[in-house]
């Protein structure tokens, strides 16, 4: 595969992010789960801070990704902060251990850079994470001899099947 065809897929599947929730990266709407529910536990949350209001979507599945996953992804953030291995939550029932969750993520490296941002960057996080699903499905598709065009096609129908973007708050399945 030529050094110019990653160029062109990349930019190719930046602008079809780009265009497909142009106002999550032009303005303040947000793909964040916890906006989409009506009561919080907290009484003044991130979002409130962020000043960041829900994207309107279609599907979103915000079951456990409301009230689990995001507030993970923040306690798993400050215990990095503070230069501390995340190996217990004590803020669940009794306490529960994080590293042994799948869901926490709590030591995969994309998680980590996500967990530590500033709160207003975690849905380019997220959007990234389609554009990651389309580069490696188009260089999985041109490993296997697929034109450019067909590879291109492919990518741009896997990274916006119906699982990824009614899923795409629930990054375990990303």
């Amino acid at each position: 595969m030529l050094r110019n065809e990653t160029v062109k897929i990349s930019l190719i599947l930046f602008f079809s992010v780009i265009i497909a929730y142009p106002q999550v990266t032009f303005s303040n709407k947000s793909l964040i789960p916890t906006l989409y529910v009506q009561q919080n536990v907290t009484e003044y949350g991130l979002e409130t801070k962020a000043k960041r209001l829900p994207a309107p979507v279609l599907d979103m599945d915000v079951s456990t990704a409301a009230y689990y996953e995001f507030p993970i992804n923040k306690l798993v953030g400050d215990i990095y902060k503070k230069f501390e291995l995340p190996l217990w939550n004590g803020h669940q029932g009794l306490g529960t251990p994080l590293a042994g969750q799948y869901s926490t993520r709590a030591f995969f490296p994309y998680q980590i850079l996500e967990n530590v941002s500033p709160y207003w960057l975690w849905d380019y996080f997220i959007l990234f994470r389609l554009w990651i699903a389309g580069f490696f499905t188009f260089i999985f598709l041109r490993h296997i001899h697929l034109s450019f065009f067909a590879s291109t096609c492919g990518a741009l129908m896997y990274m916006f099947c119906g699982s990824l973007t009614q899923f795409i708050s629930l990054e375990q399945f990303m």
